[in-house]
């Protein structure tokens, strides 16, 4: 586990490697539902299957990249939400 993530901090800290799913312009797809939608092969951007899952490994290494480099970005971290006070039903 170590080396995976300490290999996926190493690639993606090149952004052409961060910013690898491009839209139809060719411009970098930063957002993950963008990303999704353009992995698929049949309404998306990917040119067949095999790049579909390459397309996804790379997103599911994008999340974990992300969530680990800038929780805050995940909006649903659990430090955020142990400091704020319980709702009153």
């Amino acid at each position: 586990m170590t080396n995976y993530v300490a290999h996926l901090l190493c690639e993606f800290s090149e952004a052409d490697k961060l910013y690898k799913v491009r839209d139809e312009v060719g411009r970098p797809i930063e957002e993950l539902t963008d990303m999704m939608l353009a992995s698929d092969p049949v309404n998306g951007s990917a040119p067949n299957f095999d790049a579909e899952r390459a397309l996804r490994k790379h997103i599911g290494d994008y999340a974990l990249f992300t969530a680990g480099m800038y929780p805050e970005a995940s909006g649903s971290s659990r430090r955020h939400r142990r400091h704020q006070p319980a709702l009153a039903n």
